[in-house]
């Protein structure tokens, strides 16, 4: 690269170099620079060196095709050096170029490979003569990659997430008075600890002063949880000036210190503060749920069955019209009765 008059040659060089890892995932580019050994120069004494981004090269590209301003489009960088001379105190070794724009460019426009170029600063001094390894190119980058959008979000209470992510239509759901949490898988093409941010609010009535916005730090690919009190779903209404049963909004994102997943998309649900945080039960070894499997036998239809009823309300159990024939006796909150009932 650079003249020579001992045939009086002046020369440049290319190098095409792979650039589809730099955008197969979603990145931000900090540093790329292009490195190559500068095994012969004319001398010890330093001249500049520039890199281009440029057009790019094939084997019909000629001196007469590449010497354009179009061709040329964008220098990137120079280094001011000279090694490799025999005869002198300047051995052989790399020059590293800052070419962290034409990275960006390959990453903005999804570019497999990206071209450089390098000439002399002055193409008439032979003592900017430089002979470099081509086999010893390379390009490093530096870069952090954006985590990826959370998954597997999910509430307990279930508010119906599930639906709400896949877009369906869904009306919303209203748990009772009980703590909420709130979790979702999180993870970074990088690996390492991702911060998973959960943030909750009155719908409507959200903002920095009335809000649930909290990190969890768990290793990337794992589950957060964030466990929401009662209390404090009851204060964010309260200071919403929400009375009785509320609306809320919550989304969630994954962050790495430095770069953020977008949001997923907003769910909402209802909290009653006056509803049972647990909703009454009942369980019947003649006629099972089948949430455990299915019994070889089960009750038959208009025969008597034994029922267990709970309930946590603050009332007492002491009667039903399930359209079934029979009375449990009263009991206390938080305690079981047993009943017998008829089939109609």
């Amino acid at each position: 690269m650079g003249y020579e008059n001992v045939t009086n040659g002046l020369a440049r060089s290319f190098f095409r170099m792979d650039s589809n890892n730099l955008w197969n995932t979603k990145k931000k580019i900090k540093k790329s620079t292009f490195r190559i050994k500068n095994i012969w120069s004319w001398s010890c004494q330093d001249r500049p060196v520039e890199a281009w981004f440029t057009g790019g090269i094939s084997s019909a590209t000629t001196w007469n095709s590449q010497n354009t301003g179009g061709m040329w489009a964008t220098k990137l960088d120079d280094v001011n050096d000279a090694l490799g001379w025999p005869g002198g105190g300047c051995p052989a070794g790399n020059l590293a170029f800052d070419v962290t724009y034409a990275a960006n460019q390959a990453a903005t426009r999804k570019l497999n490979n990206i071209t450089l170029g390098l000439r002399a600063t002055n193409e008439s001094d032979v003592y900017g003569w430089k002979k470099f390894d081509a086999g010893t190119a390379s390009l490093s980058t530096e870069y952090n990659t954006y985590p990826n959008l959370p998954t597997n979000l999910d509430t307990s209470p279930d508010t119906g997430t599930e639906t709400c992510l896949d877009g369906g239509a869904t009306l919303t759901r209203t748990i009772g008075n009980t703590d909420l949490t709130l979790s979702g898988t999180f993870s970074d093409p990088d690996k390492g600890t991702v911060k998973a941010r959960f943030t909750l609010w009155p719908t409507g009535h959200g903002g920095a002063s009335n809000e649930v916005n909290q990190v969890v730090d768990v290793p990337s690919g794992k589950g957060a949880k964030l466990v929401v009190l009662k209390t404090k779903l009851k204060s964010l209404l309260a200071d919403a000036g929400v009375t009785g049963t509320g609306s809320f909004s919550w989304h969630a994102r994954a962050e790495d210190g430095e770069l953020t997943s977008a949001w997923t998309p907003v769910c909402t649900f209802r909290f009653d503060a006056t509803r049972p945080s647990t909703p009454p039960s009942v369980s019947s070894t003649e006629f099972p749920d089948g949430s455990d499997g299915w019994p070889e036998t089960t009750g038959m239809a208009r025969s008597a069955g034994t029922f267990m009823l709970k309930t946590m309300t603050r009332n007492p159990l002491t009667s039903s019209s399930t359209g079934l024939t029979g009375t449990p006796r009263s009991k206390r909150p938080g305690s079981a009765c047993t009943a017998l009932f008829h089939s109609l």
